[in-house]
């Protein structure tokens, strides 16, 4: 079954954080928690940190939005870390859908750190901003999956 056409800017925009999102979430299904551990280079990022960040800066695009945050929930396994990875990004994919082009217009509803105050003046250039760093991290845990298939012991 073919997907729907995006037909508005929101839409699009969801579809592009439900696809990093998916690869994201794809990449990282069957690690076990110290699979989740490895760092990408020694004293980097792990699979886990890097989860916990994407959850984190997902919350603050929300919040950037104006947008309803989901409870955060208690505990902090590989689990669920990924799980609260899962449910905000989905809450940001759902929201981002029923926006307007006027609500995408207006400043971040976020205090902007200088050094991106130009890039990301407004929400809709915030979103983008959102969706480019989901991809560079996507990348990062492709490299984790990387290292963590040439661990593995090869099938005969």
């Amino acid at each position: 079954m073919a997907s729907r056409i995006p037909t508005t800017t929101p839409e699009l925009l969801a579809m592009q954080l439900e696809q990093r999102a998916t690869v994201i979430l794809s990449m990282t299904a069957n690690w076990s928690a110290s699979q989740a551990m490895v760092e990408l280079h020694p004293g980097g990022p792990s699979g886990q940190n890097t989860i916990q960040h994407l959850t984190e800066v997902t919350r603050t695009t929300l919040s950037a939005l104006d947008l309803e945050l989901p409870f955060h929930g208690p505990g902090e396994s590989w689990p669920e870390w990924r799980a609260r990875f899962e449910s905000v990004s989905a809450r940001l994919a759902e929201q981002v859908r029923n926006l307007t082009g006027t609500c995408l217009a207006k400043e971040p509803a976020i205090e902007i750190l200088p050094e991106f105050k130009e890039s990301l003046s407004t929400r809709h250039g915030f979103l983008m901003g959102h969706v480019f760093h989901l991809g560079y991290h996507s990348g990062q845990l492709g490299s984790i999956a990387a290292i963590l298939s040439h661990s593995r012991p090869k099938k005969s």
